[in-house]
């Protein structure tokens, strides 16, 4: 959440990155005990941390990361 109003807001978005890469690190090792419980917030943070990485000019590293869309 912190990371999508930081988007939005296009202030702190080094901040927001890692707190969003962060969060995904924790979704997987929940992961790993629960496999797919965590699908839907995993995408969710993968999206946010493209969009951060977009707002950056980081186009490579966002298209690495960026969820296909279902």
């Amino acid at each position: 959440m912190f990371g999508r109003v930081q988007v939005e807001l296009g202030r702190d978005l080094l901040v927001a990155l890692e707190a969003a890469q962060e969060s995904s690190d924790i979704y997987r090792r929940q992961a790993r005990a629960e496999p797919g419980a965590y699908d839907s917030d995993l995408r969710t943070d993968m999206e946010v941390q493209a969009d951060i990485l977009n707002r950056l000019d980081r186009a490579e590293e966002n298209n690495r990361i960026r969820p296909p869309q279902p």
